[in-house]
């Protein structure tokens, strides 16, 4: 694949994540059904691509278990507040990822990532005090909010179970021959990349 290749598939993915919380709340579906519509057309294309090579553990269903939690808390979130706010606060998982790293991965805080983190705090507050009015398109912004809030936490253990997960053996990924790590700055994509 080249470089202008992922670029446009780089860019095509975040016009498709930004404007997807939108695209929710046009929908006459309640959160549930929103959710295993996409949830569903996600598992029909990874089961179509994977094949009978899906490999079962007991940390990856604790992985899919979190991350149905996450797509199901988001959905709901993106219901009922705004679709930034929703978006906004799951993104505060690395909070939640500091006091998961050390209980489950025996991973440290580093220093270097404590301006960013206050930061992260600063914003979640933030979105918490200065949550909108009610209106047709967030009817209840603070129980959105704090859904949203949840589906950081459930994030964080998506994030950590990838983890967990890595360091057993080669990723799901890796076994197609993607790169172990992926840096997209670096441009790994593929097994043998630098």
């Amino acid at each position: 694949m080249s470089s202008s290749a992922g670029r446009w598939q780089a860019l095509a993915a975040a016009v498709l994540f930004s404007t997807g919380g939108a695209a929710l709340k046009t929908q006459p579906f309640t959160a549930l059904q929103l959710s295993g519509l996409r949830s569903g057309i996600a598992a029909l294309a990874l089961l179509l691509w994977v094949g009978g090579r899906l490999r079962v553990s007991p940390r990856t269903l604790a992985g899919a278990v979190a991350y149905a939690a996450t797509v199901t808390l988001f959905v709901a979130a993106n219901t009922l507040t705004t679709a930034a706010n929703a978006i906004f606060l799951q993104s505060s998982a690395p909070l939640f990822l500091v006091i998961l790293a050390p209980l489950l991965l025996r991973e440290r805080l580093l220093r270097r990532d404590i301006p960013f983190l206050i930061a992260v705090a600063l914003g979640m507050w933030l979105a918490f005090t200065g949550s909108p009015r009610a209106s047709l398109t967030a009817p209840d912004p603070p129980a959105g909010n704090l859904l949203a809030l949840i589906s950081s936490f459930t994030w964080a253990l998506t994030l950590v179970s990838l983890r967990l997960m890595e360091r057993d053996k080669p990723g799901f990924w890796e076994s197609f021959g993607y790169h172990n790590y992926g840096d997209p700055w670096r441009e790994q994509r593929y097994s043998g990349d630098p």
